[in-house]
């Protein structure tokens, strides 16, 4: 045999492929048949010539609901899922997908909204005893301590909305590509 050709499925890239003699002699129609095609609504590995969609049914017409390998981020939807479930509120799933910037602003939500639900505690706790505080100061204090508490689970709220948008296939790595791939 002149080539030989190996596709490995696991690989980001979708194909590597073997050449024993020159790469003149790989055609583009065998480098085609090594692409990996993904149903476009629940992210299922399809193969080359399926009419509908082993998981969900889904009939599939050339070039509309199958998008090639390039067109779907390598990072793991389930991956993605996990760590915004158990650590979405200090946003390590946005770290996973490249938005570092979303990870850190819900890293400083909480540590802000942590430091102002501290320190009403606190003031409410201290020199209860000589009973100098008055009223607005009691409510001012209060008031602190449910500010902190309200900033410290806006990102707990909105890791939510993103755990709904990752599970459906619609959440976006960096570099703007869907991820639906649950390997």
């Amino acid at each position: 045999m002149d080539t030989e050709k190996l596709c490995y499925t696991d690989s980001p890239l979708g194909c590597l492929s073997l050449i024993s003699k020159s790469l003149k002699q790989f055609s583009l129609k065998e480098k085609k048949e090594c692409f990996l095609m993904f149903c476009k609504k629940c992210g299922t590995e399809i193969s080359d010539g399926t009419k509908f969609c082993p998981s969900c049914g889904t009939q599939l017409e050339e070039g509309k609901e199958v998008e090639s390998y390039m067109n779907v981020s390598a990072k793991s939807r389930l991956v993605a899922l996990l760590f915004g479930i158990f650590l979405g509120g200090i946003g390590v799933h946005n770290f996973y997908l490249g938005h570092a910037s979303k990870g850190i602003a819900k890293i400083l939500m909480k540590v802000f909204g942590l430091i102002l639900y501290i320190a009403g505690i606190v003031k409410l706790t201290t020199d209860t005893y000589s009973y100098s505080y008055s009223d607005s100061s009691i409510a001012a204090f209060s008031g602190m301590m449910g500010f902190g508490f309200l900033v410290m689970w806006i990102p707990s709220i909105w890791a939510c909305i993103e755990w709904i948008l990752i599970a459906c296939g619609k959440a976006k790595d960096v570099k703007g590509l869907p991820v639906t791939k649950w390997q």
